[in-house]
């Protein structure tokens, strides 16, 4: 699974990410890659494929010194694992930066609207279609915060997806949308941080505030503020961790495989939590896009798995054929035909 890792302080903030990055390995990728805004103004992006370590042997031999970051370790795809697919991925002019997890739908029609209006991409990937999308409303007029959430408006799917721009060196954006992956921000002492995964903020503060879905995040090193996808503030609560992060990373077991075992019964609850009147037997699932009436006409169900999600949605099938007496195929995602 991707990891985002943002940083805006003091400190280098090449050090800072990296080692967020470092601390994202377990999740699986095939690439990594670093954006900062430098001293002189300008965004300075560096990409490597393979583990972190080839990142920071490549970085060893710049002089790298901003203090606002954006880093990404990615796990292909739209496109196959390169340097030209890598995050951070950058507008026409190299000026703004965006990493992003999840799938943009409608990329393809976004992107033949942009590349008419005069854009060029370099990738293969989803993730591009939002830097150009930021540039072209930035080049309309817009700042960068309504560029953003501009943005947001038009691309379809479940993204989480961070932000930055050479233009305004003091603030990284990120925002939330559906469930594909989180984004948790933290800030203390001049210094915020922001991530896909509490793991890479760990020793950095125990004071964080989970993005919820539709969450929008504006960060710097004077503090964060959240709006709505129209721009309207909100308020956030912060929560504070009983445990170090050190321990949460692991979540105080010997290895993550462990950890993930263990924690299923709670996350089949959490999956279920606010969604499931066990009382009244009854599911009350926001947006779901069917009714109650069409949902009884179904005759077939397709469900997808990969890896051990396979040997769930096996389960699934019995519980399913079993109990609402529906046919069910079950596809491995790398052999699903439509």
């Amino acid at each position: 699974m991707c990891g985002i890792v943002g940083y805006i302080g003091f400190r280098k903030a090449s050090s800072v990410v990296l080692k967020g990055l470092e601390r994202l390995e377990y999740r699986g990728y095939d690439s990594s890659g670093l954006a900062t805004v430098e001293p002189s103004g300008s965004l300075q992006v560096n990409h490597s494929v393979g583990r972190v370590s080839n990142l920071l042997e490549s970085l060893s031999k710049q002089d790298i010194n901003g203090n606002l970051g954006l880093g990404h370790t990615r796990w292909a795809t739209h496109g196959r694992p390169s340097l030209a697919n890598t995050h951070p991925h950058t507008d026409c002019s190299g000026k703004i930066a965006v990493v992003h997890n999840g799938i943009v739908e409608n990329f393809l029609v976004l992107k033949n609207d942009l590349m008419a209006k005069g854009h060029v991409f370099t990738s293969d990937t989803d993730t591009e279609v939002i830097a150009h999308l930021i540039d072209q409303y930035i080049a309309e007029g817009q700042d960068f915060q309504s560029a953003f959430l501009k943005s947001l408006s038009v691309i379809q799917g479940a993204n989480a997806i961070s932000a930055i721009w050479e233009g305004q060196p003091d603030i990284i954006l990120g925002a939330r949308i559906g469930y594909a992956g989180g984004l948790v921000v933290s800030h203390k002492d001049g210094e915020t941080f922001l991530a896909s995964d509490l793991s890479a903020m760990a020793s950095f503060s125990d004071n964080v505030i989970f993005l919820d879905d539709r969450d929008v995040v504006v960060a710097s090193s004077n503090g964060i503020r959240f709006l709505n996808l129209q721009g309207e503030p909100i308020i956030k609560k912060p929560q504070i961790l009983s445990q170090s992060l050190d321990v949460v990373e692991k979540g105080g077991h010997r290895h993550f495989m462990m950890k993930e075992i263990m924690e299923q019964p709670q996350a089949v609850i959490s999956a279920m939590r606010g969604q499931v009147d066990f009382n009244k037997n009854k599911l009350s699932i926001e947006n779901f896009p069917f009714s109650e009436i069409e949902v009884k006409e179904f005759r077939r169900i397709i469900v997808i798995g990969c890896g051990t999600s396979l040997h769930a949605a096996m389960i699934g099938r019995n519980w399913i054929e079993e109990f609402a007496g529906l046919s069910v195929a079950v596809e491995s995602s790398s052999e699903f035909r439509y």
